[in-house]
């Protein structure tokens, strides 16, 4: 019985090709000297496998298409976390408040507090920064999810940018910042119990004079703003004497309650800090912040803007995407 000749993948897909381009089966057949019957059935199989081969294409590239939202993902949780907060922010927990033994000692305080929390149903973490204090105030701010698998996959990608060194740097920048805000507020906080002869409380109670935080926060924006030569409002617009010695700012904050001459007060803390070195500190730490801020959203709107992440990561290799 002769031995039949081995059909190589080539010629079967050569066949495919003139089959589509109208050639019959016999002619093929007659050309190749095949059976019309083997040349139908290999036809057959050409064209399985190529449809094989384009689902196989399709589903890595949505594959790798579904590792690049991934990572993108990440970056833009990575610029949203990285900001700059309002000259007015007060952190509910008093990290930057330089108010910490007024702050309730149960769960209000704790050593280890996110920055910006974030509430996601994402599986993969999000980017939150964590500063790390103690009772001198903040000592460190952490990149929580550097060590997720798709943090490092995302680090991989991007060994070489320059973007991990901007971000250590607004890191740095950031820690300055809460640092110096702290302490313009005790220096603020120190001349205003003096000033008021009364400590400054987390909250008012019933017929009791009160000093509240948002007192400190106000003035220490009000001063930063000026040492920046930022547009500030005329004192009597932004805060108003709602009943005698109650005091309120223009958005609604209460800064005092039951305290004779609360805005005249308030006034003299202005005039004492003026030109303080700790505001100039603030000020200058403030500026710096949003500088670095806005080099990282640059490094990373590069990527944002072209939707693509270039290099490779084990999970690329593992894809195939070599």
């Amino acid at each position: 019985m002769p031995k039949k000749l081995k059909i190589e993948p080539g010629e079967r897909q050569n066949w495919l090709e003139l089959s589509e381009q109208g050639v019959l089966i016999v002619t093929i057949a007659n050309e190749s000297k095949r059976d019309p019957r083997s040349v139908k059935i290999h036809i057959e199989r050409a064209r399985l496998e190529r449809s094989f081969e384009l689902a196989q294409r399709n589903q890595l590239e949505r594959a790798l298409q579904g590792h690049q939202d991934d990572l993108l993902g990440l970056l833009r949780d990575l610029k949203e976390s990285i900001n700059v907060p309002g000259l007015d922010y007060v952190d509910p927990v008093g990290l930057d408040s330089g108010l910490e033994d007024i702050w309730s000692t149960s769960d209000l305080v704790r050593n280890r507090e996110a920055l910006i929390p974030r509430q996601s149903s994402d599986p993969h973490e999000t980017a939150v920064f964590n500063v790390i204090r103690d009772i001198n105030g903040p000592q460190e701010i952490q990149l929580v999810p550097a060590v997720s698998r798709l943090w490092s996959a995302l680090k991989e990608h991007i060994r070489q940018g320059a973007l991990w060194r901007h971000e250590a740097a607004w890191r740095d920048s950031y820690l300055v910042e809460l640092q110096r805000r702290a302490h313009l507020n005790r220096a603020i906080r120190a001349n205003a119990e003096g000033i008021f002869g009364l400590r400054v409380g987390l909250r008012s109670l019933p017929g009791e004079p009160w000093l509240a935080p948002a007192t400190i926060s106000w003035i220490r924006a009000r001063l930063t703003n000026d040492s920046l030569g930022n547009y500030v409002r005329p004192f009597d617009e932004e805060i108003t004497e709602t009943s005698p010695g109650s005091v309120r700012t223009m958005q609604g904050q209460e800064l005092t309650v039951g305290i004779e001459d609360a805005k005249a007060r308030i006034q003299e803390i202005l005039s004492a800090m003026a030109g303080n070195k700790d505001v100039a500190a603030a000020a200058e730490s403030y500026s710096d912040l949003v500088s670095a801020t806005e080099i990282v959203h640059n490094e990373i709107d590069g990527y944002l803007f072209i939707h693509y992440i270039t290099g490779l990561c084990g999970l690329c290799k593992k894809l195939g995407g070599q």
